[in-house]
């Protein structure tokens, strides 16, 4: 199917496809280039500004280790099935019928 839909994209005069937000084999399969993304955050030098910093570390220190973690046990790639299982909208079934 992917196949198909890159031939029918060539043939309609399409030069780039960009795949999107994410790491997946085929984006490594069939692209030939890529590029690293980072967030930039500016906080306010006042006591606010230093505690919201703080919240935002510890969060990103969690992120991290929880990602090792599920990287290092090998449920890298089931977890995020289901996470996209997760929030992708079900589709509305036909009610007609």
């Amino acid at each position: 199917m992917f196949h198909r839909m890159v031939d029918e994209l060539a043939r309609e005069g399409v030069e780039r496809l960009d795949f999107g937000l994410g790491d997946a084999f085929y984006k490594r399969r069939f692209g030939d280039t890529s590029w690293r993304e980072k967030t930039v955050s500016l906080f306010a030098p006042t006591a606010k500004g230093a505690l919201l910093k703080s919240a935002v570390g510890f969060c990103g220190f969690l992120d991290g280790t929880a990602r090792r973690l599920v990287e290092a046990s090998g449920q890298l790639d089931w977890v995020k099935t289901r996470w996209r299982r997760r929030v992708t909208p079900a589709p509305e079934s036909d009610s007609a019928s």
